[in-house]
């Protein structure tokens, strides 16, 4: 099933608005019915020991789930076992919520939390609205001021993520029969004409500390020229990674954008002739680093969001401008750790290790390659349901590759406006930073979350 990126944001955020009964309380551990159908792709964590092909013990502070399965009347289970009860509310009895899939199909789960309680499944439950129905909320009142604030931040977000769709559309639509003329030109200055590895000797350089260590590269905080810069240093495993990033940085450098990393050069330099890149620096750090440490007010927090967006759409666009050319790139690994803030409190987009420029020549490249190589990139928490279980259509990957890294931009989007202290009341106290996904998901538990977002 594949399912649409913005509306998994959207699932997400309703967390915060539905009700749940007042949690049973209960101690120890409790002991669950357990079954995986043929259905489920991908085995789900147990999360409890398995007594035998029918029961599972939960470990400490779970409890018992169920997802059943109805078509023309008959319901089947799909999942059963054990789930933490930190991240949902669980009631006393197995009571369903539905889902319908279509119109004669419905799915239905619940979670609760007594011994074996997820074998049955009750459907008769209270209606959840009625036209005449009225609620009474004291004025004031904690609840209400956090309905009314979920209410906004839902409203926003989901606007601004289809304000950039749209606007990405009309920029593609509009450019179609120039981008057809362009195609057809030799430009002087592209990703493919960029073959050889930059040879400039960069001795100059002077590394002050390290700021980040990864599988294929160092990041330091350095000076060059009497200029505070960021230095990567790029170990031999990580010289595909070098060169793609080499590569996407100068194909854009005729046509900068103040909310794209700049490349200030390129070379060698060590007695291994390390290979580096050396950026503009940054002294705010990454977002995550700055979201956990600032919550921001209204104005900071659409400067911070909407810079993101222009970045984002700056890369997917196609650009002619004063004759030099621009092809569209997919980021791949758009994340928290890949957009950093300046000092003005906008974002800059970063890190193209693993960015595809979506030229005519690149398209008919990758189009040979096994799909795998074109999905199963970047980081697994910001990575689209779709790219995870490898649906993604390849009849026009190009297209999938940008509307995943919008998925990814809605999550970035949620993180920035949790941080907004405008949107909550004065005397809310915020609780630490923390990511949509506590752990990196696989798609079975993102499905969950879009369709059962307890």
């Amino acid at each position: 099933m594949l399912l649409v990126p913005w509306l998994q944001l959207s699932a997400l955020l309703l967390t915060v608005l539905r009700g749940a009964p007042i949690p049973e309380s209960r101690t120890g551990p409790v002991t669950c019915a357990f079954y995986q159908g043929p259905n489920i792709k991908q085995e789900t964590p147990n999360q409890g020991e398995v007594l035998n092909s029918s029961r599972i013990r939960c470990e400490e502070n779970m409890c018992c789930y169920g997802i059943w399965y109805e078509s023309s009347g008959e319901r089947e289970p799909q999942v059963q076992g054990c789930w933490n009860r930190k991240a949902i509310t669980c009631t006393a009895t197995c009571e369903a919520l539905l889902q319908p899939i279509t119109s004669t199909s419905s799915l239905y789960a619940c979670h609760c939390l007594s011994d074996m309680c997820n074998v049955n499944i009750s459907t008769t439950l209270p209606p959840v609205h009625h036209p005449h129905t009225t609620y009474e909320t004291l004025p004031g009142s904690p609840v209400s001021r956090w309905v009314y604030v979920a209410v906004s931040s839902l409203l926003l977000v989901v606007t601004l993520v289809v304000l950039v769709l749209k606007w990405l559309r009309v920029c593609f639509t509009l450019r179609r029969e120039e981008t057809m003329e362009l195609e057809e030109l030799d430009t002087s200055f592209n990703y493919i004409s960029l073959k050889n590895p930059p040879s400039e000797d960069l001795q100059d350089l002077e590394f002050t500390q390290v700021l980040k260590v990864s599988s294929t590269a160092i990041l330091w905080q350095g000076n060059f020229h009497g200029e505070d810069v960021v230095i990567k240093s790029y170990a031999a495993c990580g010289s595909a990674q070098f060169m793609n990033e080499w590569r996407v940085l100068s194909s854009m450098l005729p046509v900068a954008h103040e909310n794209v990393a700049h490349l200030l050069t390129a070379g060698s330099a060590g007695l291994g002739n390390e290979r580096l890149l050396v950026l503009q620096f940054y002294p705010a750090g990454c977002l995550r680093h700055y979201l956990t440490h600032h919550t921001s007010d209204w104005s900071i927090t659409l400067r911070l969001a909407l810079s993101v967006a222009r970045g984002l759409a700056f890369l997917h666009e196609e650009v002619w401008q004063d004759g030099c050319y621009k092809a569209s790139i997919a980021h791949r690994d758009l994340s928290n750790e890949n957009v950093l803030v300046k000092n003005d409190r906008t974002c800059v987009i970063s890190d193209f290790g693993l960015a595809m420029v979506l030229q005519r020549s690149q398209k008919e490249k990758a189009g040979e390659k096994n799909s795998a190589l074109i999905t199963m990139t970047g980081t697994l928490r910001y990575m689209s349901p779709e790219m995870q279980d490898g649906s993604v259509n390849l009849r026009s990957w190009e297209c999938a590759l940008r509307q995943a890294d919008v998925y990814s931009l809605g999550l970035l989007l949620w993180e920035i406006f949790s941080r907004c202290s405008s949107l909550y009341p004065v005397s809310y106290v915020f609780p630490s930073f923390f990511v949509p996904f506590p752990l990196n998901p696989f798609s079975f538990s993102v499905f969950l979350y879009v369709y059962f977002p307890f």
